[in-house]
């Protein structure tokens, strides 16, 4: 059983159902909504970064790590499709509107951040979420993403299965509909 912890601005739709799918796996979750005492002991850590500032918030993550005697064995983060170049600029500027390019690289930075901790890690880069039943695609980092939305619950089953130190580590998947 793991120690993971979930910090989620959104608690009652992703975070919610990626704490759901954790817990089913045989996880011991915690579900916050923001950096908290938790990280401390985490053994995952999954940062659902679902805000516009997520290069300032990051700074919050690193100084609850440096307080750790031990790194975690993993991060994952959840990104916005984009980051990677891997969305065309029309679908962008519809997804975000027209200051997407602003978003764009605070995610940039905050996933540079993540990087340069040298911690396993997983980015995963999704298409706008859904409540509505839609196909699931994973592809990797430098192909297109396809797709225009991610169903809440896939998201969150991926999510989950990228908590395991054997998947997608010190990888940035894209997840979309197509």
């Amino acid at each position: 059983m793991k120690k993971i912890t979930v910090v989620a601005n959104n608690i009652e739709s992703l975070g919610q159902s990626v704490n759901d799918d954790l817990v089913r796996l045989g996880n011991q979750v915690t579900l916050t909504s923001q950096f908290d005492q938790t990280l401390k002991t985490a053994q995952v850590v999954v940062w659902l970064a679902e805000n516009p500032r997520v290069d300032d918030q990051v700074f919050d993550l690193i100084g609850l790590l440096d307080q750790r005697a031990k790194a975690p064995e993993k991060i994952v983060m959840l990104s916005i499709a984009g980051v990677n170049d891997e969305v065309d600029t029309k679908k962008l500027s519809s997804w975000y509107g027209d200051e997407y390019g602003d978003l764009i690289l605070s995610y940039q930075y905050a996933i540079k951040m993540i990087d340069e901790l040298e911690i396993p890690y997983t980015i995963v880069r999704a298409a706008p979420q859904t409540n509505a039943s839609t196909s699931v695609k994973v592809s990797n980092e430098g192909s297109p993403l396809q797709g225009d939305l991610v169903n809440v619950d896939s998201l969150a089953t991926i999510i989950a299965n990228a908590c395991s130190i054997d998947q997608y580590t010190n990888q940035s998947i894209g997840v979309s509909d197509i």
